[in-house]
C-alpha cells in the first residue's frame, strides 16, 4: 500500500473501514449496515499527516486504534485487519471476543471463514486448471460434464456464465441439502454430483449470458467441474493447486474450531436485527452444507486472507504473476454483467499504478457476500490497496435459506 496524497488516503482508509470485517458466516452480519462509509476528513480516522505511515510500528498502532474503535461503535462480535506494504505485512490486528459474552480476545492469529470470498479462489482453481491446458474458458457445461445429463437450455453456457453468475443457475439449491454431511471425499464428491445433476436437468432459469442472477448453486457447478475434470475432490485440489503454492497454511474448510471450544472465533446467527447466539462448532453443524463448499465454505488467517488479496492484485499488476499467467489474472477481474468478475463483484477493491476499482456501497436487495469490482481509470494513480469482504445477511424470515447457503 503506497500512499501519496490526502485523496488516495481517504481512498484506502474508506476500503480498510468497510470490507476489513471479517465476520463468520452469519456473525453480527447485519451489524455491517451500521458502518458509516461517508468520506470524512481523514483525521477523523486517525491520519494526523499528510504522509503514511513510515514504518510496520507506526502502521500497527493506527490499525490498532482504528480496528478497536471499529468493533466498539459497530457491536461486532470480533474484528480483524490486515495491511499490506510493499508485498509484506506491516500490520495486523484484532478486536473483540471469539464468542459473544465469554470474555476470550480475538487473536491476530485467529482462523475466520471467509464465506463467499471462496468463490475467488473457486475461479482462482478453475483458472490454474485452464492454464494446464486441462479446459478451455469456451468449454460447454456438456463438454465439461459429459456423464451428467441436462436440459437443452445449458448447450451454449460455458465456465464464464458460472463465474460470472450469468448462467441461469438457480440461487440456492433445495433446503436438503442441509442434511448432507458425507464422511469422506469420494462419497462429497458423489453427492455434489446429485444435487448438480438435479439442477442441470431442468432449464436454466434465463437464457446464459443475458441476465446475471447470484448464484451458489453455479459456483457449486463449477467445483464440481474441476474436481470431475482432475479426478480429485474440490476440496483436495484447491489445498494442491492454490493454497499449498501460495504457503497459505492456514486454509482450511468449515467453521475454524481448534482442540477445545473457544480457541478460535465462531460463528454467531443474528435474531430480529440485534439478538446473537453462537454457533458452536464442537455443538452443531456451524456451517453450510459442504456440498456447497465451493460457494463459501473456507477459513483462513486474515493474514493469509491478506496475502492471498496481495497475489491477486500482484498477479494482474504484473509484478509477480506467480501462480498465473498476467494475461490469466486480467480476464479473471474483467466484469461482465453487472459488474461481476470471476468470483470478485462490487465488494472488492483493487488500487494500483494504472487502474483502480472503487467500491459501491451496499444495496437494498443484492444477495449476501458479493464481493466486487468497478474499473475505472485513474487521472492521478497513488495508491494501491486489495480488500475482501464479508457479507450482509437478509433478515431472520430468509436466513433459513439464504444466508445460509454461502453466505460469508
Amino acid at each position: 500500500t503506497c500512499i501519496a496524497s490526502r485523496s488516495s488516503r481517504e481512498m484506502v482508509v474508506r476500503i480498510m473501514q468497510r470490507i476489513t470485517l471479517l465476520h463468520l458466516f452469519t456473525a453480527n452480519a447485519d451489524a455491517q449496515e451500521a458502518i458509516d462509509t461517508t468520506p470524512r476528513p481523514v483525521g477523523n480516522h486517525g491520519c494526523v499527516s499528510q504522509a503514511a505511515p513510515r514504518n510496520s510500528e507506526d502502521w500497527q498502532a493506527l490499525l490498532e486504534a482504528r480496528v478497536a474503535r471499529l468493533q466498539a461503535e459497530t457491536g461486532l462480535t470480533g474484528v480483524a485487519a490486515a495491511v499490506m506494504t510493499d508485498g509484506q505485512s506491516a500490520a495486523v490486528a484484532a478486536s473483540g471476543e471469539r464468542r459473544r459474552g465469554s470474555g476470550i480476545p480475538v487473536a491476530a492469529d485467529d482462523r475466520w471463514h471467509v464465506g463467499s470470498i471462496t468463490k475467488s479462489m473457486t475461479a482462482t482453481l478453475l483458472a490454474v486448471l485452464e492454464d494446464d491446458g486441462r479446459v478451455s474458458p469456451h468449454d460447454t457445461l456438456p463438454a465439461l460434464l459429459p456423464d451428467v445429463a441436462m436440459a437443452g437450455g445449458w448447450s451454449c453456457c460455458t465456465s464464464h456464465h458460472l463465474l460470472t453468475h450469468t448462467a441461469g443457475a438457480p440461487a440456492n439449491f433445495p433446503n436438503k441439502v442441509q442434511s448432507v454431511w458425507p464422511d469422506t471425499g469420494e462419497e462429497l464428491v458423489a453427492a455434489r454430483r446429485r444435487f448438480v445433476a438435479d439442477v442441470l436437468v431442468k432449464e436454466p432459469r434465463h437464457p446464459c449470458g443475458k441476465r446475471h442472477t447470484y448464484s451458489n448453486v453455479g459456483y457449486t457447478i463449477v467445483g464440481h467441474i474441476a474436481e470431475t475434470i482432475a479426478g480429485k475432490p474440490y476440496e483436495v485440489l484447491l489445498q494442491d493447486r492454490v493454497f499449498a503454492p501460495l504457503t497459505l497454511k492456514s486454509a482450511g474448510f468449515g467453521p475454524p474450531q481448534g482442540d477445545a471450544p473457544n480457541q478460535e472465533p465462531v460463528g454467531h446467527v443474528v435474531w430480529l436485527r440485534r439478538f446473537r447466539s453462537p454457533m458452536d462448532p464442537f455443538a452443531t453443524r456451524a456451517d453450510n452444507s459442504p456440498v456447497v463448499a465451493p460457494a463459501g465454505g473456507v477459513h483462513m488467517t486474515i493474514g493469509d486472507l491478506t496475502r492471498y488479496g496481495a497475489v491477486h492484485l500482484e498477479g494482474e499488476s504484473g509484478t509477480s504473476p506467480g501462480l498465473l499467467p498476467q494475461s490469466t489474472w486480467e480476464r479473471l477481474h474483467t466484469p461482465f454483467l453487472d459488474d461481476y468478475a470471476g468470483g470478485c463483484g462490487r465488494r472488492i477493491a483493487v488500487r494500483n499504478l494504472s487502474r483502480s476499482r472503487r467500491l459501491s456501497p451496499p444495496e437494498s436487495g443484492q444477495p449476501p457476500a458479493v464481493p466486487g469490482i468497478e474499473r475505472r481509470r485513474d487521472p492521478s494513480p497513488t495508491s494501491c490497496a486489495t480488500s475482501f469482504s464479508g457479507c450482509r445477511s437478509p433478515s431472520r424470515r430468509r436466513a433459513s435459506r439464504r444466508s445460509r447457503q454461502g453466505g460469508g
